[in-house]
């Protein structure tokens, strides 16, 4: 028995819906059913009456519930006051370069400030060109960003990976009306001129520098380095801009759409802080980023989604 089974015992209780329960832990239905099943079977007991219209404390459950109440409050106790002892806990500036897949940001800063309250939150865009700069500058302690990185200089955890790269394509170009394109096909097509001031690693991985066998590719208009310069550049030149699958969340221009681009590159999202950075807070809230994301459903096991039959809502 774990501390996280109190937690989610708890949370079905005062909820009174595994749904409703699932929702406030970040975690899905079935994983949180199978973890309430599973601490029943280490108890020997039944701990709810599961109905159609959701879950109520059997008579044992209630008695459990009084304990796990008394030992959390115990734990959280012990946790603020252990933290109201290091006062050097005070500040962490986070850096977020968007827009992040599933919004992978949200539910881990939002369960960081749940847990570390006396911190104080501040946030920053992180947008092209700068990308990295602020943190390796040492304007933000931590960050959300993709690869590729400079893991020379940071140190970064995966909290998702393997998005796929997609195109946007502008309209009136030929790929306009198709769903998907081979790498051939997009390393064959100009593309924008994409300012000095972005990172190299940043625009030789997006114009698939690896697949090109040295040769490069053509580009036209003028360096852009801001992502309203290069959408705008894409759509007066027709030429199409690779990126990750979530390119299209961001993108604001409604003459363009987000084609699969088979075969090409996937990244992955990092929570980083500096190499040299030896304070405790950015390696602790990287670790904890880490634990969130990986214990986050998948998006399709998302909470709002019907997993479980009526008897486990």
């Amino acid at each position: 028995m774990e501390l996280r089974h109190f937690r989610y015992f708890v949370a079905v209780a005062e909820c009174m819906s595994f749904t409703g329960a699932a929702a406030r832990l970040y975690v899905s239905q079935p994983t949180l059913s199978q973890q309430i099943r599973g601490l029943e079977r280490e108890l020997g007991v039944q701990l709810f009456d599961r109905q159609p219209d959701g879950a109520r404390l059997t008579v044992a459950g209630s008695v459990f519930y009084e304990r796990a109440q008394r030992i959390l409050g115990e734990v959280d106790s012990a946790v603020a006051d252990t933290r109201r002892a290091a006062p050097h806990l005070s500040e962490l500036r986070i850096g977020v370069a968007g827009p992040l897949p599933d919004s992978i940001h949200f539910p881990v800063i939002s369960s960081f400030t749940a847990a570390f309250p006396q911190v104080r939150i501040r946030c920053r865009e992180l947008v092209i060109p700068e990308y990295e700069q602020p943190l390796l500058a040492g304007d933000v302690d931590v960050a959300f960003l993709r690869s590729p990185l400079d893991f020379d200089r940071v140190v970064g955890q995966p909290i998702v990976g393997d998005e796929p790269c997609v195109i946007a394509t502008p309209h009136g170009h030929p790929f306009w009306d198709v769903d998907s394109v081979d790498v051939a096909d997009f390393l064959e097509q100009p593309l924008v001129n994409y300012s000095p001031r972005i990172s190299r690693r940043a625009r030789l991985h997006w114009q698939l520098s690896g697949e090109r066998n040295g040769a490069a590719p053509r580009f036209v208009g003028d360096p852009a380095a801001t992502n309203a310069e290069i959408t705008l550049s894409a759509g007066l030149n027709k030429v199409v801009i690779a990126g990750p699958a979530t390119l299209g969340h961001g993108l604001a221009v409604s003459r363009f759409r987000v084609v699969e681009l088979r075969g090409g590159p996937t990244c992955t999202t990092y929570v980083v802080r500096r190499r040299d950075d030896t304070r405790m807070m950015p390696a602790t809230f990287c670790d904890f980023a880490h634990r969130i994301a990986t214990e986050l459903p998948s998006a399709h096991e998302r909470p709002g989604f019907d997993h479980l039959s009526a008897a486990d809502r």
